[in-house]
């Protein structure tokens, strides 16, 4: 498997949503699958509306919370996410080269600017990818990276701006080679928490569990789809299974160019 192979199935996420429910799409674990749905399926965009919920009853209209743009080859090209009174969190764009690979991302967080530049080292025989900034003397800030033969990522290793390392991500996959656990430890290498997938026939990710390091329920995310497999509402439960918040997902296509 090629640099450019690996490259281009991976792109980092750069933020965090402040609430403790996801209101976006795109899932970097979720590698090229992702990808080539959003190819295939011609998304254009995806807006995030969520509803918050108190004792399992909605308390208000819904609220939009995230715009995710996207080119015809499945690349994120924008991000915005919005806090609960409607104000703008965060926003990137990214840029990429002709083989999908990310070579910047530029934008805001809690309104100071952010500007990414990015560089990799892919050894072949390995598996093994860093992904650091150009400008490594001033931002020891990097990820490192391991893939097996198809591609799947098995490690990644995230390095602060001063170059120590504080997380390790684990990755598992089914025999279908789809995602179906992620665990996660800290600077010291002890369990901080970890999230189990499960499937449909169809092979969309239909449910998330989270555990913190005692193998407790955090929350539980329960996904629904469209029939082409498009991700249309997920539903955030805590540890009881009463749902916290629900946030649907509006879509937006490209032209389709069958037929032409």
């Amino acid at each position: 498997m090629s640099l450019l192979s690996v490259q281009a199935m991976l792109i980092p996420a750069t933020i965090l949503f402040a609430s403790a429910s996801i209101t976006h799409v795109y899932n970097e674990d979720f590698g090229k699958r992702q990808k080539e749905g959003l190819q295939k399926n011609h998304v254009q965009s995806i807006s995030g509306w969520t509803f918050v919920y108190n004792n399992g009853t909605p308390v208000k209209n819904g609220v939009k919370t995230s715009i995710e743009r996207f080119d015809l080859n499945g690349n994120r090209t924008e991000d915005v996410f919005f806090n609960e009174k409607g104000e703008t969190f965060s926003e990137f764009t990214y840029t990429y080269n002709p083989d999908g690979i990310e070579l910047k991302s530029i934008g805001m967080v809690r309104h100071k600017p952010v500007y990414n530049f990015w560089s990799y080292n892919y050894n072949d025989s390995t598996g093994i990818m860093e992904k650091y900034h150009a400008k490594q003397k001033l931002n020891k800030e990097k990820w490192v990276y391991k893939f097996d033969k198809e591609g799947n990522k098995l490690e990644e290793l995230y390095y602060d701006t001063e170059g120590y390392q504080v997380s390790r991500k684990v990755f598992k996959y089914d025999e279908q080679q789809r995602l179906s656990e992620k665990i996660e430890f800290d600077a010291y290498d002890n369990l901080f928490e970890k999230w189990v997938y499960a499937y449909d026939a169809k092979g969309n990710n239909t449910k998330q569990v989270q555990y913190n390091s005692d193998s407790e329920i955090i929350r539980q995310y329960q996904l629904v789809y469209d029939e082409k497999g498009n991700l249309t509402t997920r539903i955030t439960s805590n540890a009881k299974g009463v749902t916290e918040t629900m946030t649907v997902f509006l879509y937006e296509f490209y032209p389709s160019t069958e037929g032409k």
